[in-house]
Formats: C-alpha cells, sequence, structure tokens
C-alpha cells in the first residue's frame, strides 16, 4: 500500500509544484498530503475495518504537517544553492 499511497503523493507534489513559486509548494503538499490520509484510511479500513481509520487519521495528519513544515523551507535553500 505503501508504495502505491506515496508514489501517488510524490507525482502530485511533483505536478502541482513545477512552477516553483511558494503558493503552488503549498497547494501541492496539502493536496498531497490528503491523497496521502486519504490512501492509508483506505488501506487500514481494508486491512483492519472502519474502527481502526480515526486513529490513523490522526497520525497521518500529524505526519502530512510535519513533512510540509520541513520540505517547503527546504526546497527554497536547496534551489537557492543547487539553482534553478
Amino acid at each position: 500500500f505503501t508504495f502505491v499511497i506515496k508514489g501517488l503523493e510524490g507525482w502530485i507534489v511533483g505536478k502541482i509544484a513545477e512552477e516553483r513559486k511558494l503558493s503552488k509548494r503549498i497547494l501541492a503538499v496539502t493536496i498531497g498530503g490528503h491523497v496521502m490520509i486519504i490512501g492509508y484510511a483506505l488501506a487500514v479500513w481494508l486491512l483492519y475495518d472502519w474502527p481502526a481509520v480515526l486513529p490513523e487519521i490522526g497520525g497521518n495528519y500529524g505526519q502530512a504537517s510535519v513533512g510540509a513544515v520541513i520540505a517547503i523551507p527546504l526546497a527554497h535553500q536547496i534551489e537557492k544553492v543547487v539553482g534553478k
């Protein structure tokens, strides 16, 4: 499940953030994070049933939020070093 979910999330984020604008990057990680959250919710539902989904969603929101807080400034700094 992770291979498909994270692959789709990364592809979507990459497509949206191609323009390298801050607003596009924020939109990209927001949409990508929700793709991850929905993907893992569906995976947990298939494996364990609905009662296990709610705790999974909370943890995945945390993961997406921390990832966004790290990824957006890091992408900016890498771009400054490597160049556009």
